[in-house]
C-alpha cells in the first residue's frame, strides 16, 4: 500500500494544505492549494443560520485563498470540507445535517459507499464508472454552485464529486488520503499533473 499524501507531496508541484487566515489578494509563488477536511463552514456564507448540529470553524477561512487561486488559474483540489468550500465559494448551499453520511462508526481506511461518475467528465476519466469511498461528513451539497458540474453521485442522489466547467477544479466529498488503496488516488495525480504544466 502507498501513502496517499506522501507520494503526492513528493513533487515540487505538490498541493499545499490550506489552514491560512487573512489571505491577501494575488497568488504567490506557491504550490496549488488542497482544501482539506475540518469543521463546518459558517452558514452565513450561504445565506443560512446555524443549525443545532453545525460546528463552525471560525478561525479558518479559505475563501480569499480560493478567490486568488481561481483568478490566477491555479488548479484546486477540495477534499471533504474543501469540497463544500468549493461549492459555497461558487454560490452553492449546503444541507447542514445529514447524519446517515457521517459514518464515523466505520473504519475510514475502508469504504461504505459507491459513487457513480457522470459520463464525459473528468471524474469519469479518473475513476471510471464508479468508485468506492469512505463517508465522514454530516453536511452535503444542497444547491450546486455556478460553474461547477456534479460529476459523481451517491446511491441516494447526494453529490459527492464536483469539477469546474472551464477551470481546473476538482472536489471530492470523501477522504481518499485515509483509504487503503493499491495506487495513489487519481485526484492527487491529477493535481500534480495540472500544477506541472
Amino acid at each position: 500500500m502507498q501513502s496517499q499524501t506522501s507520494t503526492a507531496y513528493s513533487s515540487r508541484a505538490a498541493p499545499t494544505s490550506t489552514h491560512a487566515v487573512g489571505w491577501s489578494s494575488g497568488w504567490p509563488n506557491a504550490d496549488p492549494p488542497t482544501h482539506l477536511g475540518g469543521a463546518d463552514i459558517e452558514p452565513r456564507r450561504y445565506g443560512a443560520v446555524n443549525a443545532p448540529q453545525t460546528d463552525v470553524e471560525t478561525a479558518r477561512d479559505e475563501f480569499a485563498l480560493l478567490t486568488a487561486a481561481r483568478e490566477a488559474g491555479v488548479p484546486i483540489l477540495g477534499i471533504c470540507r474543501g469540497f463544500q468550500v468549493v461549492n459555497v465559494h461558487a454560490g452553492g448551499t449546503l444541507n447542514q445535517h445529514v447524519p446517515e453520511h457521517a459514518r464515523w462508526d466505520e473504519d475510514p481506511t475502508g469504504h461504505v459507499d459507491m459513487i457513480t461518475t457522470t459520463p464525459e467528465t473528468l471524474a469519469r476519466q479518473l475513476y471510471g464508472v464508479s468508485v468506492a469511498v469512505n463517508s465522514l461528513h454530516h453536511q452535503t451539497v444542497a444547491d450546486r454552485g455556478g460553474g461547477l458540474v456534479a460529476s459523481g453521485i451517491a446511491a441516494d442522489g447526494t453529490v459527492e464529486l464536483l469539477e469546474g466547467l472551464d477551470r481546473p477544479v476538482l472536489a471530492l466529498q470523501w477522504h481518499p488520503e485515509m483509504m487503503r488503496l493499491e495506487q495513489v488516488d487519481p485526484s492527487f495525480v491529477w493535481l500534480v499533473e495540472q500544477a506541472s504544466r
